[in-house]
């Protein structure tokens, strides 16, 4: 499949941003800005880096649930088109040039709703972009993983269940993709499971750990942070680190205002966080960053923006 240009996107980059998922990977380096969605009114959004003294700058990048490259000179986001009023993949530079959109919205589509399905996520390498897409078999109930070259060829599926897969990151070493997977409904509540799929292989991959959502490894690959225990009749959700050598989670964070999207800092010696009020008198959400331990809590933001944390940069 050759790249497609969407009129909307090719001109300025400027489509209508919904809430999005957690960031999708940590890749190792020197910690950058954090990348931030404002949301304004009922859709739409406004997307920023931030760094960790709060100061912000926009950018002319809006797109549905970005991810940004290991590099940090490319963002994937999903777009509607124009033409075919379907959504695409996109993949851009953070200044808004070189947009070109890696499918068309028609042969395929996306799934991409923020909270519900997340976004399309790069490979460490930066050489594919790994996305959910529409399961058009009836019995399914959500979409399957799939992934795509960044110049728009070489589709592949990797997953095909009835299940909905959603939230998917790439381990630092590109060998693994973490993700989440729901057997009773696409919202992922507490019968959401945490699975490991091996690149390459023929399988569906294993079951790691229930009840969680947003997973995001650690630089160094040997741990996954997560939201846990998220239970509807109080949609607390709690923050668990999960170590891949002892096969143990460990509770991090757990109080009464509710975190959310979890992504480990490049170096490793933190981890952002969206945190929102306990009550709906309170302040918007707000970024805060703590050690992997959950302690020495840090406030980042204070702009009443209604924050939504996406990615931590590496430099």
């Amino acid at each position: 499949m050759k790249p497609r240009h969407l009129r909307s996107v090719a001109a300025a980059v400027c489509v209508a941003l919904l809430l999005p998922a957690g960031a999708e990977a940590a890749f190792p380096g020197d910690n950058g800005r954090l990348l931030v969605g404002g949301k304004f009114g009922d859709t739409g959004t406004k997307l920023f880096t931030v760094r960790l003294d709060g100061s912000s700058r926009a950018l002319p990048v809006e797109g549905i649930a970005p991810d940004v490259s290991a590099d940090g000179g490319w963002v994937a986001f999903a777009a509607r088109n124009e033409t075919t009023h379907g959504l695409g993949i996109v993949r851009a530079r953070l200044d808004g040039s070189r947009a070109v959109a890696l499918t068309d919205g028609k042969s395929i589509e996306p799934i991409a709703d923020g909270e519900l399905w997340g976004g399309p996520t790069w490979s460490p390498d930066g050489k594919k972009v790994l996305f959910l897409a529409d399961n058009p078999d009836p019995r399914t109930i959500g979409g399957d993983l799939f992934l795509i070259r960044r110049d728009g060829s070489g589709l592949k599926r990797l997953t095909r269940t009835f299940a909905s897969e959603v939230d998917a990151a790439w381990s630092p070493d590109g060998r693994t993709i973490a993700y989440i997977r729901c057997d009773v409904g696409p919202w992922c509540g507490p019968d959401s499971q945490l699975w490991l799929l091996t690149v390459g292989s023929s399988d569906e991959g294993r079951l790691v750990v229930s009840n969680a959502n947003h997973p995001d490894w650690s630089p160094d690959g040997k741990r996954i942070v997560y939201e846990c225990q998220r239970l509807p009749q109080n949609d607390q959700r709690k923050l668990c680190v999960y170590d891949l050598e002892s096969g143990t989670a460990t509770i991090i964070y757990q109080r009464l205002a509710p975190a959310s999207n979890p992504v480990w800092s490049p170096n490793g010696r933190r981890i952002a966080v969206t945190i929102s009020p306990p009550t709906e008198e309170d302040q918007d959400p707000e970024i805060y960053t703590m050690r992997p331990n959950g302690s020495d809590i840090r406030r980042i933001t204070n702009n009443r923006r209604n924050e939504i944390l996406f990615d931590w940069i590496a430099r």
